[in-house]
């Protein structure tokens, strides 16, 4: 009857409750039962092995420092203590299990005992605690282990001698070389001038996209002159107008270095990678056409010059 009143009890919350629901826990169970005290006596000798009523075989606290409840002998010393499960190591000894006293206490008239750790704090995990009862020094019986599972405890578990542990040598990572990279980027591409058009300029400015980081080399091809009479060279040469790096967004531009003949002009641009691997040419055709500021014309007052569309 004395667990049914303490089954839904909760001590777990905060140390603070838990006193308080305890309290209240033992005087409704003393009210209740009056003699429990005479049942709860030992034989002679060894005294009965203490039992637990909260927390709950089993239950999960939510502080470090519960308020543990149990019946017992009237006027016995009460000892509890904790430890933390090891894992063993399969062909290795398992290293032993440390035992921490958490408090200390005597039981009342009653047979009942309560006792809250303010000292040690539980550590998060899973924890056993034990209850020693003592009735003469050296002359004690232990309870049965009573399993928690410990959450927001703000504990340190005690420290556990680990199993030596045997590491197989390693093993050398041999990585494979990164194959080089051969690939030719594809050929840039001319913005302008535009493909057809007309510049009034023999030194025009060039602009087109291609690979980012990658460099471009704007060029035109020339031939010598042949002389009347005169046995021509066959020999084409090139002739470097500007470079340009491209920028992250694909863009590039220069200006030409170098002055283009009148007429029809055939510039080429290759862009070449960090790897140095060169595209082929992209070709750009345009017209080269200069005028004139001022034309002459015929004025019936007298010679004179006026600006005229198309000069």
């Amino acid at each position: 009857m004395f667990r049914h009143h303490l089954q839904h009890l909760d001590v777990a919350r905060s140390p603070r409750r838990g006193a308080v629901a305890a309290v209240s826990a033992i005087v409704v169970a003393m009210a209740t039962l009056g003699g429990l005290a005479s049942s709860a006596s030992a034989a002679p000798g060894v005294p009965a092995a203490p039992t637990f009523i909260a927390p709950a075989q089993g239950a999960t606290v939510t502080t470090g420092t519960p308020m543990f409840v149990g019946m017992g002998q009237p006027g016995a010393a009460i000892m509890l203590t904790y430890s933390v499960a090891t894992s063993c190591t399969p062909g290795q000894p398992c290293p032993a299990v440390p035992v921490v006293q958490l408090c200390s206490v005597q039981v009342q008239d009653s047979g009942l005992w309560s006792c809250t750790s303010m000292s040690i704090t539980l550590p998060v995990g899973t924890v056993t605690v034990q209850a020693f009862q003592s009735t003469a020094p050296d002359v004690s019986s232990p309870s049965t282990s009573l399993t928690l599972t410990v959450t927001n405890s703000g504990g340190v578990a005690p420290t556990v001698p680990s199993a030596p542990v045997t590491t197989a040598p390693s093993v050398p990572v041999t990585t494979a070389p990164s194959a080089p990279d051969t690939a030719a980027p594809s050929a840039p591409v001319f913005t302008a001038p535009a493909p057809g058009s007309t510049v009034t300029t023999t030194m025009p400015r060039y602009a087109g996209t291609g690979e980012p980081g990658a460099s471009v080399r704007v060029y035109t091809q020339t031939s010598p002159a042949c002389a009347p009479g005169k046995m021509c060279s066959m020999l084409i040469r090139q002739l470097d107008l500007c470079s340009a790096t491209v920028q992250r967004n694909g863009t590039w531009s220069c200006t030409s270095t170098q002055a283009l003949s009148t007429g029809s002009a055939v510039v080429f641009a290759i862009q070449t990678d960090a790897a140095q691997n060169s595209s082929a040419p992209a070709t750009d055709m345009f017209t080269v056409a200069t005028r004139q500021a001022y034309c002459p014309v015929t004025n019936p007052f007298g010679p004179g010059w006026r600006r005229a569309p198309g000069c």
